[in-house]
């Protein structure tokens, strides 16, 4: 069985593909659509790709998503996915309609529910984890003009039994969904066989954080209260002082902050990126953690990397991959902006420290 995962950004494509890559599918993730025919080449189960169309405007973003379909014609998928974000940013329904159409889909089948994040559908409404006011899910999706099909789940267990009602579905459906689905779908695969073993993660650990979602800032203060030897550069508005630099065997926390300069949220994102990615070389080893779907992207880009190869999730939510072609040694971890609770990063940085201590460049 091959599953293809279309998201409008770069974390929610990994971490709706490391589920699958936990029972032992080959799961490549491909960050924009010039990565699509390295990421096809490798021969994945399950291939996702970012279109990096969440914060574009409507016209533009449905031009990318179009485009990534043109190119997705070498892979051939018994599962398609549109991936959405579960509080409805950016653009899902119009999105979901386009992929609809492109594949001959006339229903949607809606399932954004990620119960173990703690966010739920009831009635389909959805609440839960940052989710100030439930959001309706059928007013969003309803001038789509497709069939709307929408899965409560309050549970896993829930998210199991739709996942089940969903593999004896009719292929006349698209499937709508975020990671909460995708982790179901492939509990449901495993058929009971082991999991993989999720890779260590190696010391020293570098954090790069360019969310201003205010999960990230609450996880960011707390890991800041807690961990007196992680050092930290604050970067204003994505403008870098000369001095700023790498050394030693220190775990650094870089973080973008808005220094009130109005300047756009893109621009000063590029700029942090272009800077990160000057300060990493191919010898770093240690353990990269990226919050924010377009700061994951950026980076890559300015790196160079091209498709990532899934390693499985360190929790729901939190990918763990690694360049597929080798060109870098370390392990990549990605959180979106608005996920996990407030001492998330905490416990992640927990799990790097206790390794033995060692040094950010080999060589």
């Amino acid at each position: 069985m091959q599953v293809l995962i279309i998201a409008d950004d770069l974390t929610g494509a990994l971490d709706t593909a490391a589920p699958f890559s936990l029972i032992g599918l080959k799961t490549v993730v491909a960050p924009s659509r010039t990565d699509l025919p390295i990421a096809i080449s490798a021969k994945p189960h399950v291939l996702a790709v970012s279109t990096g169309s969440r914060d574009l405007p409507l016209p533009d973003a449905l031009a990318a998503v179009h485009a990534t379909i043109d190119n997705l014609s070498a892979f051939h998928a018994d599962i398609v996915i549109k991936k959405i974000d579960s509080r409805l940013q950016g653009h899902p329904a119009a999105e979901s309609a386009l992929v609809a159409k492109c594949f001959g889909r006339s229903t949607l089948f809606i399932a954004p529910a990620i119960p173990e994040l703690g966010r739920v559908v009831q009635g389909g409404f959805i609440s839960g984890h940052a989710i100030a006011t439930p959001l309706d899910v059928r007013s969003v999706f309803s001038g789509t003009g497709l069939s709307l099909e929408i899965a409560d789940a309050l549970t896993s267990h829930d998210m199991l039994d739709i996942a089940h009602r969903l593999l004896k579905s009719t292929s006349n459906q698209l499937v709508v969904a975020t990671s909460g689905l995708a982790r179901a779908l492939s509990t449901v695969l495993a058929s009971g066989s082991e999991p993989q073993p999720i890779r260590a993660l190696n010391p020293p650990t570098l954090f790069v954080i360019g969310s201003r979602d205010p999960v990230t800032i609450a996880q960011v203060d707390r890991l800041l209260e807690v961990a007196s030897k992680l050092h930290s550069i604050d970067v204003v508005d994505g403008h870098w002082r000369a001095e700023i630099q790498l050394n030693d065997c220190h775990d650094v926390l870089m973080r973008m902050v808005d220094g009130g300069s109005g300047r756009s949220a893109a621009e000063a994102g590029k700029e942090f990126a272009a800077g990160v990615a000057k300060l990493i070389c191919s010898r770093f080893r240690g353990t990269l953690i990226t919050c924010g779907g377009n700061t994951t992207a950026d980076l890559l880009e300015e790196l160079n990397i091209g498709p990532l190869l899934l390693q499985g999730e360190w929790q729901p939510g939190l990918a763990i991959s690694a360049p597929l072609l080798g060109n870098y040694a370390f392990t990549l971890i990605s959180k979106s902006g608005g996920f996990g609770d407030p001492d998330c990063l905490v416990r992640l940085y927990r799990a790097t420290v206790l390794k033995a201590p060692s040094c950010y460049f080999e060589g």
